[in-house]
């Protein structure tokens, strides 16, 4: 039976000796992900991206709200034969910036991805994450990340000021293969309500 099997046995029989945990113990955020399964398989490189930088926005969004930086990314590819296939890379620097994770996921994905099938679910995650930032070498010939981290979290305020829908990337305006958010506001008949 084994040490896993005795605590097998004493959990199944509702023993756990450990500590309560606090409800202010505070636990590092591991990783941050966004997946989806598509509304239709995917079938070239340029749907695939497309839905990588759906997800990516949202992605880099919860860094920004928990103030955590990506050291590396995760991309994870479905086929229609539900055979999962997972890639990681290191970014360059800490980032919190979506482009940056879009970026090294398509890489990614065209690095290792065949097309023996169809895409049928794709998952964008950022992983490693730190509090803080440190130094970075600075590109003298590459736009300013900081104004990319300000264009980002600009279009970010938009959204929650004016809706998800206010402010888009032209190449997701068209159908990319993904459920659109169905949120609905119900009316209750004033009979039902308090």
């Amino acid at each position: 039976m084994g040490k896993n099997g005795l605590d097998l046995w004493n959990f199944a029989n509702g023993r756990d000796y450990s500590k309560v945990a606090s409800y202010h113990d505070y636990h590092a955020q591991k990783s941050i992900s966004n997946g989806i399964t598509c509304t239709t398989d995917l079938l070239t490189n340029y749907e695939v991206y497309r839905v990588i930088l759906k997800l990516s926005q949202d992605v880099g969004k919860r860094l920004r709200k928990l103030e955590l930086y990506a050291t590396k990314v995760k991309f994870s590819v479905k086929d229609t034969e539900l055979k999962t296939k997972e890639f990681q890379k290191p970014l360059k620097a800490e980032s919190q910036s979506f482009n940056e994770i879009t970026d090294a996921c398509y890489e990614l994905f065209l690095k290792n991805y065949k097309w023996d099938f169809k895409v049928r679910a794709v998952s964008v995650s950022a992983i490693d994450l730190v509090s803080e930032k440190t130094y970075e070498q600075i590109d003298l010939f590459e736009i300013k990340s900081d104004n990319k981290q300000k264009l980002e979290k600009t279009m970010e305020d938009i959204r929650q000021r004016f809706g998800k829908s206010s402010i888009e990337i032209a190449s997701l305006t068209e159908d990319i293969k993904i459920r659109k958010d169905k949120t609905e506001v119900k009316v209750l008949p004033s009979t039902l309500r308090k």
